[in-house]
Order: structure tokens, then C-alpha cells, then sequence
């Protein structure tokens, strides 16, 4: 702390020459790695680069992935985004961990919002809705669970949030989210069995099918059997049934829930899916590393960067950190 604030007093005493020269002393006071420190020499002009060299470092302490903070810092100079914007963003990240809440739905908003040249304002304006329901996610997901002590369960619990989180964008109540994520708490108390309802769940009801039916979807599946990566493909593959931004109909909707309730096998029913939609291969959303789940499922908002002011239609997936 004592070699941080000496070093902050050199920085306000001769501005950009003394940010280069504590960067080249990186091992005094930096904990990240070499391409951190150049990413912070971006803006090594700015009066505002001392501080946000320290909310860089305070956020890599508090385990914000190095290579997140290098993307944004990179991507919004290429932008000409304004430090000061930047320096709030940077400080969401560090609060978002604090606050035990997922970084990688907040990073993309951020990330869209710059390759679209969205104005920062409304960006941040996203990002506080979107932060708003993982909050309310967290809160709820912590209420039927206990909270997690190892690492591998901590991540599941941040992927659930950002699955319920994504649910309740959709205009799904929280009621109906509780009872996804009670499905599998009847299980047991382990955290990752409950991303699969609340997925399928956000993926029907993207496709247009009310909550209520969504979640008689999910229920009668969980009861037949059907768990993890085959909860959520039926989801995604029901979900493909609609056509020109229609839902499934009723009929085939309901055709699928008396094959799963006469406990017709699991190849049975994907194969009559494949059948209806003409289609043999499912492209599951979030199931590879570096995918983003809530851009994969295609999330409506009523403001999202990545939406033109007259398209508020689902936003098509990016390829980035998940």
C-alpha cells in the first residue's frame, strides 16, 4: 500500500512520463502480466491513467481474468472511449465480483456495445438493467440453495444466475423461475443439476411459448428423465419448431409432452423433432468453452447495445469469452 501511494503522488506530480516509468518498475507494484501493463499503457496520456492503473491491479486482485480487462481496455481505445467511461466500467468489474455475480454477461454488453459504436450512456444503461436481474437471480437462486464452498461450484452458480438471470429478461416471473430451479434442489443441494430447467426453460420462452406451458415443458421432461445437455437440447429443438418469429403450435407442442409423458425414449422424441424441423444436428447454446450462454440464446431486452433503436427483436450471437 505504502509503494501504491508513493507511486500515485509520482503520477499526479509529472502525469504520463511518471506512468511510464512505474510500468517499467511493473514488479514494485504490479500483479498482473506484461500484456496488462501495456493494455494500461493505452491511455498513459490521460490525467486519469494513474487511476486506472489502480482499479486495473485492485480488479486482477479480486479475480476479474486478466485477459478480460486486457479486451475491453484494447477494444475501447480502439473506440476512443473516454477513460473516465472506461474507468467506471473497469470498477463494475471489480464490484461485480465483490458482489459474487457473473462478469462474462456484463463484459459482453460492454464488448457489443463498442463494436457497435453504441453511445456509452446507453450502454450503461443496459448494463444496470442487466446487473439489476442478476442481483434478483442470485437472490433467489441463494434461497433455495446453500451457497457454494469450492471453486467448481461457485462457477456453476455463476452460470445458474446468468441462465435465471436471462429467464427473467424474457418477461418470465420469478415464481415460475423458482419452480425450474426447485426441480432440481429436490434432488439434492448441488447447484449444477439447476442450470438445465432454468435454460430450457429462457429457450422456450424465447421461442414464443408462454412461461407457464414452457415450465409444464420443463416439468414433465425433469420427470421423465431428462437431465443436463438433453433438458436443454429439447428446449433448443422445441423451440425450432416456430417459423418467421412464430411460436411452435399448440398441437405440436402438446404432441411432445404426450410422447415424453407415455415415457416414449429420449432417441424417440429428438428423432420426431428432427422429423419436424428437417434437421439432424443441434448446435447446443453455451456448451462450449469460450461461449457466451445469453448471447447464444438470443436475449430480448428493451434496451440492448447490440439492437438498433428500431429493432428490438433477439440479438444474434457473437463468438467470444463465455
Amino acid at each position: 500500500m505504502v509503494i501504491l501511494r508513493s507511486n500515485m503522488i509520482r503520477f499526479i506530480a509529472y502525469g504520463s512520463v511518471a506512468l511510464a516509468v512505474f510500468l517499467a518498475a511493473a514488479p514494485m507494484g504490479w500483479t498482473g502480466t506484461p500484456t496488462e501493463v501495456a493494455a494500461v499503457r493505452l491511455y498513459e496520456d490521460s490525467p486519469q491513467a494513474p487511476e486506472l492503473y489502480l482499479a486495473v491491479n485492485a480488479s486482477v486482485a479480486q479475480g476479474v481474468p486478466p485477459q478480460l480487462l486486457e479486451t475491453l481496455i484494447a477494444r475501447a481505445h480502439e473506440n476512443d472511449l473516454p477513460v473516465g467511461t472506461l474507468l467506471g466500467w473497469v470498477r463494475k468489474s471489480h464490484a461485480l465480483v465483490v458482489a459474487d455475480l457473473p462478469l462474462s454477461p456484463v463484459f459482453s454488453r460492454y464488448l457489443q456495445g463498442l463494436a457497435k459504436r453504441i453511445p456509452p450512456a446507453r450502454i450503461d444503461a443496459v448494463v444496470s438493467d442487466l446487473e439489476t436481474r442478476l442481483l434478483e437471480a442470485a437472490h433467489h437462486i441463494d434461497k433455495i440453495y446453500s451457497f457454494p464452498q469450492d471453486a467448481r461450484s461457485h462457477h456453476a452458480r455463476l452460470i445458474a444466475i446468468d441462465h435465471a438471470a436471462y429467464a427473467l429478461g424474457l418477461g418470465v416471473s420469478t415464481g415460475v423461475m423458482d419452480r425450474s430451479l426447485q426441480m432440481a434442489r429436490n434432488d439434492g443441494d448441488r447447484i449444477e443439476p439447476a442450470q438445465a430447467p432454468v435454460l430450457a426453460l429462457g429457450i422456450l420462452v424465447a421461442a414464443g411459448i408462454t412461461p407457464e406451458k414452457s415450465l409444464e415443458v420443463v416439468d414433465v421432461a425433469w420427470v421423465h428423465g431428462y437431465r443436463g445437455g438433453d433438458l436443454e437440447r429439447l428446449g433448443k429443438a422445441l423451440g425450432r419448431l416456430g417459423r418467421d418469429g412464430t411460436p411452435p403450435s399448440a398441437e405440436v407442442v402438446d404432441e411432445i409432452l404426450k410422447m415424453i409423458g407415455n415415457d416414449a425414449s429420449q432417441d424417440l422424441v429428438f428423432q420426431g423433432l428432427d422429423d419436424l424441423t428437417g434437421r439432424e444436428e443441434y448446435r447446443l447454446p453455451g456448451l462450449e468453452p469460450g461461449d457466451d450462454p445469453t448471447l447464444r440464446r438470443g436475449e430480448r431486452t428493451r434496451e440492448d447495445p447490440t439492437d438498433s433503436p428500431n429493432n428490438k427483436d433477439q440479438i444474434r450471437p457473437v463468438e467470444r469469452e463465455g
